[in-house]
């Protein structure tokens, strides 16, 4: 999983600050879809939120892979 801040200016200034809680929730969420792909946690119940809404927090998901 990789993850990096959309504009410019976020990329210079705010990149000392946001890297390491990035990877820390990066690193968070690939151990909770360890959890759910091993089945040694339940699969959350419910409706999920319609894709691109606030409610997702307007993630925008591709099928490419990340690139280096």
């Amino acid at each position: 999983m990789d993850e990096h801040p959309d504009d410019r200016r976020s990329r210079i200034f705010f990149k000392a600050l946001t890297e390491p809680l990035l990877r820390l929730r990066n690193a968070e969420s690939l151990r909770r879809l360890k959890a759910l792909a091993e089945g040694s946690e339940p699969v959350p119940e419910g409706e999920l939120p319609p894709r691109e809404s606030n409610a997702e927090g307007s993630v925008k998901g591709s099928s490419q892979p990340a690139s280096s």
